[in-house]
């Protein structure tokens, strides 16, 4: 179990995190020595920091975990998962449904959630999970446990929706065919004391042929069908806890990759002096101070499902890159392989979709024909209207784009980073995650990769852009998004 700032704030039952945290311990380490197994030992709380499966020293609030469930996102999204047995005050909290050993041995039915966690094997070097498909329970209860290794962590009240990112669906042979995201997950929801930053989040991404499905919530024709709570098989039949060498779930057969958090950024088309910066499923606006280290917060951060109706309508729970068209207050919006055209309408919550979702593919025949199947980042041509730099994985391309028709086309044909943009290439810039122009100065530009950044001065049509400044730590210079938690110390090992 975990001790990370409040020991019950992931709790589904809400009287978990009101109730003085000494009273629920006491009542779960009593529980615990009351059953003869387990007399005289304690329950193990995690430490506030942890090795994670890529071998990073990250905060215990930061580790991937991992749970199956046969129910749909619509539900888990919008539930979290919650115990089988929820107690209606601290008085009902017994040990018949507080004892972690007998949760343990026995699979009763009790107040804890279990999970799993993430790492990799080290004989096979592809990530695996030591659970059966309908979770195994190897919790942490200390030195001298009797199974073969402890690595199931149990959540006392169960676990809100917030703190749960991403589900991946599988079929049959075990194959990833899914990955659900939830929009209203909150990288704050477990308080301020040991934070996680976004950078220290695993990002699990399973190959371009597998779809991307942003939640928002169940379908208004179907809502979500609680799933019969049923017992887990019994421990002695579950292979982890047989005799021998622990087994592979079988259900883990693909691997995937991990990517860097998605980021993007603009200058708020209603006041040139602030930028709106996206980061996951959040966003903040700042106003920004070129020069100095006195950025502020105007706004945020907050859920992008919750604050952009548009984006919602899009099913757009992350942002790739903004570029604004030029026009009033519009802009598309990229994420993934699609687009939307949205009316911002800064400082309200008025924004409307205005065209889209569409395919890029066949909505911007510039960019199919480079190759550009996912925008990481865009930069409009300064001084040059309708025409802007797209930055699509190692190379760019400069595209003259057509507002409301299917008539752009490609200005400059695809290029390497690494031959073209000499400042970002020699400071070790091998893509570009997001760019923002500058806002006192048209030919220069914010260049954002991984948690740092640099300021170019950009040279049309040439090889002569230049450093301005940087590159720097974007934690050490932009204390607006170090605040929102958008940028932060990387994980080491």
């Amino acid at each position: 179990m975990s001790n990370s700032l409040s020991l019950f704030e992931a709790a589904t039952i809400p009287f978990f995190r009101s109730a003085p945290e000494a009273d629920l311990m006491r009542r779960l380490e009593e529980a615990l020595q009351n059953n003869a197994h387990y007399s005289g030992r304690g329950i193990e709380w995690r430490t506030d920091s942890v090795t994670d499966f890529r071998g990073y020293h990250v905060p215990a609030a930061a580790e991937r975990l991992v749970r199956w469930d046969r129910r749909h996102p619509d539900v888990v999204f919008n539930e979290g998962f919650r115990p089988h047995v929820a107690p209606a005050d601290e008085s009902a909290i017994v040990p018949a449904n507080s004892d972690l050993g007998a949760y343990v041995d026995n699979n009763v039915e009790s107040v804890f959630v279990g999970t799993a966690r993430y790492y990799r094997n080290p004989d096979t070097h592809r990530p695996t999970r030591w659970v059966p498909r309908n979770i195994g329970n190897m919790f942490d209860l200390g030195t001298g446990n009797r199974f073969f290794i402890q690595h199931e962590i149990a959540f006392p009240g169960g676990i809100r929706p917030e703190f749960i990112r991403t589900a991946r669906q599988y079929d049959a042979s075990g194959h990833v065919v899914a990955i659900w995201a939830n929009p209203n997950f909150d990288i704050s929801a477990s308080g301020g004391a040991h934070p996680a930053e976004l950078a220290m989040l695993p990002d699990p991404v399973c190959g371009s042929s597998v779809d991307i499905h942003y939640w928002m919530g169940p379908p208004e024709d179907r809502p979500p069908q609680r799933m019969l709570r049923r017992l887990r098989p019994r421990v002695a039949d579950e292979p982890l806890h047989q005799d021998g060498a622990p087994a592979e779930d079988q259900m883990m057969t693909d691997t995937c990759a991990l990517a860097r958090p998605t980021r993007a950024s603009f200058l708020n088309p209603a006041n040139t002096k602030e930028a709106y910066f996206f980061a996951d499923t959040q966003y903040v606006l700042i106003k920004v101070e070129p020069g100095t280290r006195n950025d502020t917060r105007v706004n945020g951060p907050k859920h992008i499902t919750q604050e952009w109706p548009s984006l919602k309508a899009a099913h757009f729970g992350k942002v790739d890159t903004i570029l604004p068209t030029g026009d009033d207050n519009e802009a598309y919006f990229f994420a993934q392989d699609e687009y939307a055209l949205i009316d911002v309408a800064p400082g309200t919550n008025s924004d409307k979709l205005i065209n889209g979702p569409k395919k890029i593919a066949t909505e911007w025949p510039s960019l199919k024909a480079a190759g550009c199947k996912i925008v990481d980042a865009v930069l409009p041509f300064p001084r040059v209207k309708k025409q802007a730099y797209f930055f699509c994985g190692a190379q760019y391309t400069v595209i003259h784009y057509a507002p409301g028709t299917t008539d752009d086309y490609i200005v400059q044909t695809p290029r390497p980073i690494a031959e073209n943009w000499l400042s970002l290439a020699d400071n070790g810039f091998t893509r570009v995650d997001s760019a923002l122009p500058h806002p006192d100065n048209i030919d220069e530009a914010y260049f954002f990769y991984k948690d740092r950044y640099v300021l170019v001065k950009i040279s049309l049509g040439t090889t002569g852009d230049k450093v301005v400044n940087g590159p720097n730590w974007v934690r050490d210079q932009w204390p607006s998004l170090k605040a929102a938690k958008f940028y932060g110390q990387e994980p080491s090992a």
